[in-house]
């Protein structure tokens, strides 16, 4: 990722980050961030829905944070091992550090639809 992409990923991701104070999902979102942006609002089934009903890398990394974030352990296996991923016994909660150990640390602005 080149300098330009690296700033315009840190100010999607802004954008993304600002967005959750709105009361409804923004238009032009993938699925996988409108699957994250249904999370953040406490609305796990509708990010559930969403990634299940894909089939591609970046879904099944969602889903397996979906599920390790309700406690499902065994279904989080079953969604890293998909992806290539390592499912961490960290023994602690979930949230930034889990998405960003899974490759969710940035928006880059190949993720949103045109």
């Amino acid at each position: 990722m080149g300098m330009d992409q690296g700033v315009m990923a840190i100010m999607e991701y802004q954008l993304f980050r600002e967005s959750l104070e709105y009361g409804s999902c923004p238009d032009g979102l993938t699925p996988g961030l409108r699957a994250l942006w249904y999370d953040a609002q406490g609305a796990w089934d509708t990010a559930h829905e969403i990634v299940q009903a894909r089939d591609d890398v970046m879904a099944a990394r969602i889903h397996a944070y979906l599920h390790r974030k309700e406690g499902d352990e065994a279904n989080a296996r079953y969604w890293h091992r998909r992806t290539g991923t390592c499912f961490h016994e960290s023994g602690g909660g979930v949230g930034r550090a889990h998405a960003r150990a899974h490759g969710l640390k940035a928006i880059p602005a190949w993720h949103r639809s045109a």
